[in-house]
């Protein structure tokens, strides 16, 4: 297991540990089914092995609901973090599971039982589904002047 230190916002983590930087997609899913779709800005500084993640909720935006993620580890196929807020502190234990990490967080302020699940995307995977669109886009976009410069012959 790496249990990584901070350091002005960024941790240390190991080279074979390292998450891909860029914007990582997911989803966080309340204990009472509030469905959030997040965004997570993953960093390092410069070349080093110093991580630092942030969690941005899109639906209030950047401005109003971002949060570093502390206590960042990560361990084989497992991540594990906490979300400190100004009223508790959740903690978020994810597992990599077809190229994504999965998992549930629970607060030291709710219930015994209660836990949000949470995903995150790495830009690898959102990037081969955008980028196959835009090929096919393309691809499309070519047949129609193809087609257009028969007509027009």
């Amino acid at each position: 297991m790496i249990v990584l230190l901070s350091v002005s916002g960024y941790q240390f983590v190991s080279a074979d540990e390292k998450l891909s930087p860029g914007k990582w997609s997911g989803e966080f899913v309340t204990y009472d089914e509030v469905l959030y779709n997040m965004e997570y800005r993953v960093s390092y500084k410069g070349d080093s092995d110093r991580i630092s993640i942030k969690m941005i909720n899109l639906k209030l935006g950047a401005s109003k609901f971002t949060d570093r993620l502390s206590e960042i580890e990560i361990d084989d196929k497992r991540l594990r973090f906490k979300i400190k807020r100004k009223f508790e502190t959740k903690d978020c234990k994810l597992e990599l599971d077809n190229g994504v990490y999965r998992g549930r967080c629970t607060s030291d302020a709710g219930k015994e039982g209660e836990f949000s699940t949470i995903t995150m995307v790495p830009p690898s995977a959102a990037e081969d589904v955008e980028n196959g669109d835009k090929k096919e886009d393309k691809a499309a976009g070519k047949k129609d002047k193809d087609k257009k410069d028969k007509k027009d012959k």
